[in-house]
């Protein structure tokens, strides 16, 4: 699977349906912080099988394990 991705752009998984950047933040997201991927299905609107390809994908790539959130420094007022 061709999984590269640039910001806002779609993509295709084998036969599922596209995935938004926004999805796929939020998919890493729920793995990250341990939700379920049925839950985390259930939150984007996509079938729990589309989310277990998609982890297999990250997982595969080395992308499930970045973190897209910016928290900034700690040292900002």
């Amino acid at each position: 699977i061709n999984t590269a991705f640039n910001e806002g752009q779609k993509f295709m998984l084998q036969g599922q349906k596209t995935i938004t950047a926004f999805e796929d933040r939020v998919i890493r997201y729920g793995m990250q912080t341990g939700q379920d991927k049925t839950l985390i299905a259930k939150f984007i609107g996509k079938s729990r099988q589309t989310v277990y390809n998609r982890v297999k994908a990250m997982i595969a790539d080395g992308r499930l394990s970045e973190l897209d959130i910016n928290l900034g420094r700690s040292d900002e007022q």
